[in-house]
């Protein structure tokens, strides 16, 4: 422990009654050395609150300062919180969600790190998305046996009464099909998104060496259509990568691929350009790149970090009634993640959007 030297008069005030307050609450020096902590803390972290002193940020909560996000004093918004692995001396743990704020005490920095015990809240959250997915799968499973039946009789209608059907008849039986097959494809995402997180089973995935170029051919030549149905240009820049191998289940990368081109056309205008592209790199190991990247409208920075989440549909998709579910790029996350991989997007309003996925690659001595 490092020993805390002389504090300004107001902070010496402080500390007399720190022992009162009622949670966690932590005060550091600029290099994230504790200077006092309340009395909860001794609760928090199992220890009397002066073995906390002189103790730093990053033994007891595995941060630094830097990784906090700060607020000045008198904010209503305190930014966003951090959640960490909290360390207590005697070797337990718990998590933790950080909340700080900068302030200057006769010229010297100080922050108040706020430490709130969310263990019990993550159990319960993880419960709760446990017997979501149960009930998704359940559900979805169910829908989807009535849907294809419904499906494949009207195929039936349509082929064996077509002389015998009005054009309004045609056109309902349309109707009826389209439908039909919109919520079959639901429900697929569905069933596919409850099986694809369901860490329990595993990833779900077979482990095969994959020819990451040819997948991506193939998502590109099933979007070639639908891309000049709508004017807009489709490129598939993979010059300088015919070997680029990965690992994995080829069908559920190609689904990958297929959902970010389907959701780069939705979202580009006509006349616009979609480009799909790949390259080899190097990010704690070699890794295969590949990008899909469109000059759509964009999305709004505060909107960028939850369109991965589940069912999550942009201001946009709402306001221009853009069809779907908000699934399709959880799903490819969750592929993305089951393969080893991370995915991410960057996007400008008014520029377009790009979205990346790094995969592990394949390194052999051709290679």
């Amino acid at each position: 422990m490092r020993e805390v030297g002389a504090v300004p008069a107001v902070e010496a005030a402080w500390r007399a009654g720190f022992v009162h307050v009622p949670e966690p609450l932590l005060l550091v020096d600029h290099d994230g050395v504790v200077l006092a902590a309340s009395g909860a803390c001794a609760t928090a972290f199992g220890v009397p609150v002066e073995e906390l002193v002189g103790m730093s940020m990053d033994s007891l909560l595995g941060v630094g300062l830097d990784d906090l996000s700060f607020s000045s004093p008198g904010e209503d918004d305190l930014r966003a919180p951090v959640t960490v692995t909290a360390r207590r001396p005697d070797g337990g743990s718990f998590a933790a969600e950080l909340r700080a704020s900068h302030f200057e005490d006769d010229g010297a920095d100080r922050c108040w790190v706020a430490v709130s015990d969310v263990t019990d809240r993550i159990r319960q959250q993880q419960e709760a998305d446990r017997v979501r997915d149960d009930l998704i799968a359940t559900v979805s499973h169910e829908l989807r046996t009535p849907l294809t039946s419904i499906i494949g009789y009207v195929e039936l209608l349509g082929d064996v009464a077509a002389a015998e059907l009005s054009p309004t008849s045609r056109r309902m039986l349309s109707i009826i099909e389209r439908n039909a097959d919109r919520e079959l494809r639901l429900v697929n995402d569905l069933l596919d998104l409850a099986f694809l997180t369901d860490t329990a089973a595993g990833h779900h995935v077979s482990d095969q060496e994959v020819a990451l170029v040819s997948v991506l051919r193939g998502s590109a030549d099933a979007a070639r259509v639908s891309a000049e149905q709508r004017g807009i240009d489709l490129r598939v820049e993979l010059d300088g990568t015919p070997s680029l191998t990965v690992r994995g289940d080829a069908q559920r990368l190609g689904q990958v691929v297929d959902n970010l081109l389907t959701n780069a056309v939705k979202f580009t205008p006509s006349g616009g350009r979609i480009v799909l592209s790949a390259r080899v790199g190097e990010e704690a190991g070699p890794v295969a790149v590949l990008e899909v990247r469109d000059s759509g409208p964009g999305i709004p920075a505060h909107e960028l970090p939850r369109i991965f989440d589940r069912l999550y549909r942009s201001s946009l998709s709402v306001r221009e009634q853009v069809p779907g579910a908000g699934l399709g790029l959880s799903i490819a996350r969750a592929i993305v993640e089951a393969h080893g991989g991370h995915i991410e997007a960057e996007s400008e309003v008014g520029v377009g959007t790009a979205v990346r996925v790094v995969l592990p690659r394949v390194v052999t001595p051709d290679r």
